[in-house]
């Protein structure tokens, strides 16, 4: 089974993006800016297959990335897909 990474899918393209890989089978790892709020990426992760994990990561805030590196260390990511605003 493969993993993606997805940075910023708690809504619109991502999210569907995250359903898709799902559907197929794949394992999803996804990031979240606000952890606190119910997200449609939230329903996702809540179906008993158990294959989503959300993170907590806004690429706003620099020191957020080693964290997650850290956690995401021993996982192999066989796809990254980055779909998020910043503040610059």
């Amino acid at each position: 089974m493969s993993t993606v990474l997805i940075v910023g899918a708690s809504r619109g393209l991502s999210h569907a993006m995250a359903a898709e890989f799902l559907g197929r089978g794949q394992s999803v790892i996804a990031t979240v800016r606000d952890t606190s709020a119910q997200t449609p990426l939230h329903d996702l992760a809540d179906q008993p297959e158990g294959r989503v994990t959300i993170e907590h990561l806004d690429i706003n805030e620099p020191d957020r990335f080693a964290p997650l590196h850290e956690r995401l260390a021993k996982r192999q990511l066989d796809l990254l897909f980055v779909n998020v605003r910043t503040t610059i």
